[in-house]
């Protein structure tokens, strides 16, 4: 893993460093500094403490460009002719983000529905693992 395959983002006084379908979360980060830098081991790179505060506006600015519809590249189509979300699509998302499973699903919907909630499952175990990681290590550089 590289610098190019993370996405930095503030939320309060948090940083959060995803990666692939991974992500760290560095509680008060902001707010204490608790990070010196960020070493990406495979690739043998390293970023400081500024790299990271300038990562971080990069790539909300790059989100904010995609929300706006400036940067389409990675912006999502829901399909359907419409430019709306399809039905799948929309069941996906809803497996994603925890909604209760409806019970009135087509069997792609269902599919689509049980995708995002594996997804958001392994995401969360993810990330309670990297947290675990991060309380063991207790040091000021984190490594991913």
């Amino acid at each position: 893993m590289s610098r190019a395959d993370a996405s930095f983002a503030r939320s309060g006084d948090d940083l959060k460093v995803s990666y692939g379908r991974n992500s760290v979360t560095i509680k008060n980060h902001f707010r204490k500094n608790t990070i010196e830098a960020i070493r990406f081991i495979d690739a043998g790179e390293r970023i400081d403490r500024d790299q990271i505060e300038t990562a971080v506006r990069q790539d909300e600015q790059r989100r904010q460009r995609q929300r706006d519809g400036r940067d389409s590249r990675d912006s999502a189509s829901g399909g359907g002719g419409g430019g709306g979300l399809s039905r799948e699509g929309a069941a996906g998302i809803a497996g994603a983000i925890g909604a209760e499973d409806p019970g009135n699903l087509t069997r792609e919907e269902q599919d689509a529905f049980d995708q995002g909630r594996q997804a958001r499952e392994e995401a969360e175990e993810a990330r309670e693992k990297a947290e675990r990681e991060e309380r063991e290590r207790n040091g000021d550089e984190l490594e991913i």
